[in-house]
């Protein structure tokens, strides 16, 4: 953990909206920093607006199921599939808890 948490939290907010685009990349679906700003600011409304209807999925993708948002680097793309594709279809749940494990150390 880092030392100074007040820097810390510093740089995690210079960073969320790239790190939350390029995780929904990942998935496949297409978010802009705009719509980022606009569900960060509770100005996100499905019932209204058709842009906000159309990224319904990739905002409940990400906030699904209570836990905390875990952003996988582009880069990770690859081992993140493999690994995802060990827990689905092969039933072992190990590589994919190790490759998470790794990314929030």
């Amino acid at each position: 953990m880092p030392k100074r948490t007040d820097q810390y939290l510093k740089r995690v907010d210079e960073i969320y909206k790239s790190d939350a685009c390029h995780s929904l990349s990942i998935e496949g679906y297409n978010v802009t920093p705009e719509l980022i700003d606009r569900v960060r600011k509770g100005n996100w409304d499905p019932e209204h607006h058709d842009a906000d209807r159309q990224n319904r999925d990739a905002l409940a993708a990400r906030g699904s199921g209570g836990y905390p948002w875990t952003i996988i680097r582009v880069e990770d793309r690859t081992p993140y599939l493999s690994a995802l594709d060990r827990a689905s279809i092969d039933m072992d749940i190990n590589p994919f808890a190790t490759f998470i494990a790794e990314r929030v150390r």
